[in-house]
């Protein structure tokens, strides 16, 4: 069975991104912070 827990490395792997750490927090950066109205399923990413 899976692990419920997934983590945010697996998470980018899944989604065709760079999975490294550094590539990890440059996405954050760039992509945050979203408004406050826009839904994350929203998002242009």
């Amino acid at each position: 069975m899976e692990s419920p827990t997934h983590s945010l490395p697996s998470l980018f792997k899944q989604l065709g991104l760079n999975n490294d750490p550094t590539s990890i927090d440059q996405f954050i950066a760039t992509h945050s912070p979203l408004k406050p109205e826009l839904h994350l399923a929203d998002a242009f990413f």
